[in-house]
């Protein structure tokens, strides 16, 4: 009895399998990777407190970790080649006036892409904040100026003089951007996504785009702009094989404005070209099959006189157009198509400066009149007088009190969810909707 007791003292104690677990759940806590934020104290490019010693350190800590750049103001120059990120990381600036990180046009400012290849690579998501990110450029000239990355969130942050290839500014798969500036930005597209883009309140002026500014690199991704503005890009402002939806933004002077494959629907936009023929177009058409354009509530300007052209081209494309409460304003035809495929066209309570015989051209590939294949469709519900404009001199183009165009709009065209003007006023203030991308308050 005595030695049994003995034995059964000396054994082992053996822990349940909930015990087990539980220390096993102990030890992955402390293993599992904890975030951390490595603040930036130096403009240098390399050594203590600065920013490349950050990253590295971020890098070499498991989880999104952050880069504090709050505590320094001024100018990092890149002078050792382009950050590379193994995580996704955030880099938070004092604000984009205060802090430049300029890489002299040597290399990539932000890369986040594990390994070279970018097609067969891994991204991680990059977030920046409060920073200018100027001078970038891709040595291959073919993916993402300043940044490369999965997920690309900036916020308040500028992109000035950005070179390289699909997106000299940004390439990833989502974007999303939420007032930041892209100014004089070359190559194919300065903002380039494979999957989405979101861009809110945001300014593009000046860019030299082989293709067009906001654009895409395969698939059909969607591309959605609203409160952005628009100014003296070259080529398309926006080109895409996907939905391109847009709102309340302002186009000025690209050539054209639009550019689209796929399918665009614009509410509460304004369009206005102020040069020659070939330096100012509002649209040039060459879309899919079936894909529409849908103008809501837009006003459209025009200052330029060609009377074997116009500021929306349709040219042998097999697409379906709408146009609804808008303002069509120019001392030419606003809209032609040279057209041979079976398509259509819609227009309903919109106001011209000419008679739509004369405002919409409707013709062959040769210039005949239209064949049979073109699809007319006129509402009614038009306006040809002067819209009396607040003061169109200084580019103020708010409706007066008493303008034809007020209270002259469809309410049953007004797309769902659309319940505030350019300006964010009401988008009904009276009986009926205003014409054009201001509503009368």
């Amino acid at each position: 009895m005595q030695q049994t007791m003995r034995n059964q003292d000396t054994q082992p104690h053996r822990p349940t399998w909930r015990a087990r677990l539980c220390v096993l759940g102990v030890l992955s806590g402390m293993l599992t990777a904890q975030a951390a934020t490595f603040p930036v104290s130096s403009l240098a490019d390399a050594g203590t407190g600065t920013l490349r010693e950050s990253v590295d350190l971020a890098n070499a800590n498991p989880g999104a970790d952050t880069i504090d750049l709050t505590g320094v103001t001024g100018t990092i120059f890149l002078t050792s080649g382009a950050l590379v990120l193994s995580e996704a990381t955030t880099f938070q600036g004092p604000g984009k006036d205060q802090l430049t990180i300029d890489a002299a046009f040597k290399s990539r400012i932000l890369t986040g892409l594990i390994g070279n290849n970018p097609y067969t690579g891994n991204y991680v998501d990059v977030t920046v904040a409060g920073l200018s990110l100027a001078r970038a450029y891709d040595i291959n000239e073919f993916y993402g100026g300043a940044i490369i990355g999965n997920n690309v969130v900036a916020t308040d942050c500028d992109f000035p003089d950005c070179h390289g290839g699909m997106g000299s500014a940004i390439y990833a798969s989502k974007i999303t951007l939420t007032r930041c500036g892209f100014y004089r930005c070359g190559a194919w597209h300065a903002v380039a996504a494979t999957a989405s883009t979101l861009a809110v309140d945001c300014r593009f002026e000046g860019n030299v785009s082989t293709r067009s500014v906001v654009g895409i690199t395969g698939g059909l991704p969607e591309v959605e702009l609203a409160g952005c503005t628009f100014i003296n890009n070259t080529r398309g402002a926006v080109g895409n094989p996907g939905p391109v939806r847009l709102r309340d933004c302002v186009f000025q002077n690209n050539n054209p404005s639009l550019d689209p494959i796929g399918s665009v629907s614009a509410v509460n936009s304004i369009f206005i070209t102020s040069d020659s023929e070939w330096s100012s177009y509002h649209i040039i058409d060459y879309g899919f099959e079936g894909a529409k354009r849908e103008f809501f509530n837009c006003t459209f300007l025009t200052f330029w006189t060609d009377y074997y052209s116009a500021p929306i081209l349709v040219a042998d494309s097999k697409t379906d157009w709408t146009f609804a409460n808008c303002i069509f304003r120019g001392p030419g035809p606003q809209l032609m198509a040279y057209n041979n495929f079976p398509w259509t066209i819609t227009v309903a309570n919109c106001n011209w400066e000419k008679p739509l015989a004369e405002a919409v051209l409707l013709l062959d590939s040769w210039g005949n009149p239209a064949p049979s294949t073109t699809e007319f469709t006129d509402l009614g519900g038009h306006s040809f007088a002067d819209p009396l404009f607040v003061d169109a001199a200084n580019g103020d183009y708010r409706l007066q009190a008493n303008s034809p165009c007020v209270d002259a709009g469809n309410n049953a065209l007004i797309p769902v969810g659309i319940t505030t003007d350019l300006a964010g006023n009401p988008r009904i203030s009276g009986s009926r909707v205003d014409m054009g991308a201001y509503e009368t308050v």
